[in-house]
């Protein structure tokens, strides 16, 4: 669970319809774990 402050667009919407921050949260969590196991393979 991440909150986004309101400097990254959080106040801007309550609802799941303003997903851009959430995706490059996701896609940059993804990324590390992919180059991680990407290391250790």
């Amino acid at each position: 669970m991440r909150e986004f402050t309101a400097e990254e667009g959080g106040a801007q919407h309550c609802r799941r319809d303003y997903l851009p921050p959430a995706c490059e949260v996701l896609a940059d969590w993804l990324e590390e774990k992919l180059k991680s196991a990407e290391a250790t393979a």
